[in-house]
């Protein structure tokens, strides 16, 4: 998850620069509590300052990130988007590899309702219109955008993934609802 780039005495950035080409796809899925919500472990502080001396010091490092997209998530996996482009100053270069979560099936995009899976759909769309230039994002968006629409609604009992959502929450001590805000509404109906 990028937290961590040192184990030992070995630092992988020096380590990397011994290297003609080096690629580099962490998996990301969100940024700050969100990010540390979902990938127990990541440090979204850490993860900010590893990315900048990545890119100061390997410049010409071939840079993906690999997200898996969950009802956690998609609601605002088009304002993740924009931060990466804008703080990074990612030009035409964002390369994403959106994975569709299929398990746990209580994380599953086909629990969320169709009006939150148009949100996710409207926010994406965001994204294409306001970096027409980011071909290959939005090629890999289309991905994403067919799943929120055509993707069956689940079979998940709501019990079923209140309860894990809980539970997820007591292991952790977390709040889903204090870090998801704009799904608060849909796990209080669950």
């Amino acid at each position: 998850n990028f937290s961590k780039l040192k184990y030992d005495q070995w630092d992988v950035i020096n380590l990397w620069k011994q290297f003609p080409n080096v690629s580099v796809c962490p998996s990301l899925d969100s940024w700050g509590t969100r990010a540390e919500y979902l990938r127990t472990g990541t440090k979204w502080k850490l993860v900010e300052e590893n990315l900048f001396r990545l890119f100061d010091e390997l410049p010409n490092v071939r840079f993906s990130i690999a997200t898996t997209v969950t009802a956690f998530n998609v609601l605002t996996l088009g304002e993740f988007l924009e931060y990466l482009i804008e703080k990074f100053n990612f030009d035409t270069t964002l390369h994403v590899n959106f994975a569709m979560l299929m398990s746990p099936p209580a994380m599953s995009i086909n629990n969320l309702p169709h009006s939150l899976r148009q949100t996710a759909l409207d926010s994406i769309q965001r994204v294409v219109n306001k970096y027409p230039n980011h071909v290959v994002l939005h090629e890999n968006l289309n991905a994403v955008q067919l799943a929120l629409t055509n993707g069956l609604d689940s079979r998940q009992p709501k019990a079923n993934v209140k309860r894990f959502i809980d539970s997820f929450d007591r292991r952790r001590d977390t709040s889903f609802a204090d870090t998801f805000p704009e799904l608060k509404d849909w796990y209080t109906s669950l």
